[in-house]
């Protein structure tokens, strides 16, 4: 609470008179930036090269958020306190569904419904952990050269982009089969 108190500019206890627990603040900031992911998702492009700009310069903003150094410490308290807290756990799992379904939806248009189902999901799936692994990244290794982390996502935009990416094969239950090396 103290971490979203200083970032807020208020007291704990002044947060409590607008919020009745630390669930519904936890559920605000998650609200505030999912609002944001999701107008910067709006005006994507759908095709080729100007989506694959466009991705980047999301990733390059993305990164230039999480170097606030209180933007990083409320989203991993946040990630700490879905860890322990079920309610919050179902909060920000909503609102990861939500920009999954939104990604999802732009492949499928983008690709103009040539991909399977199974290589939709794993391609949003692939972007989403991309974003939010490049967050972790940044948090955690300061140091990081932004330049090399910037060439590694292009190159990862640029395979999730291509039309014929072999998909993972999926055993009975959906997880992915392991390739045995020749």
């Amino acid at each position: 609470m103290a971490e979203i108190a200083i970032e807020a500019g208020m007291s704990v206890g002044h947060i409590y008179r607008y919020f009745a627990n630390k669930e519904a603040i936890i559920s605000a900031i998650v609200q505030d930036d999912l609002d944001q992911v999701l107008c910067d998702m709006s005006d994507l492009p759908i095709h080729g090269a100007q989506l694959r700009s466009a991705l980047v310069e999301r990733v390059e903003r993305a990164v230039t958020l999480v170097c606030n150094p209180a933007k990083a410490i409320l989203m991993a308290e946040i990630s700490a306190e879905a860890a322990r807290n079920p309610a919050v756990c179902e909060i920000v799992r909503e609102a990861d569904k939500e920009v999954f379904e939104r990604l999802r939806a732009l492949f499928s248009t983008a690709f103009g419904g040539q991909l399977s189902c199974a290589d939709l999901d794993a391609r949003t799936l692939m972007l989403q952990l991309l974003f939010q692994g490049v967050a972790v990244q940044i948090t955690r290794n300061p140091g990081l050269n932004k330049d090399t982390l910037f060439a590694l996502v292009t190159l990862t935009i640029d395979v999730l982009l291509k039309q014929h990416v072999q998909p993972p094969e999926l055993d009975a239950t959906g997880a992915i089969k392991r390739r045995r090396p020749p």
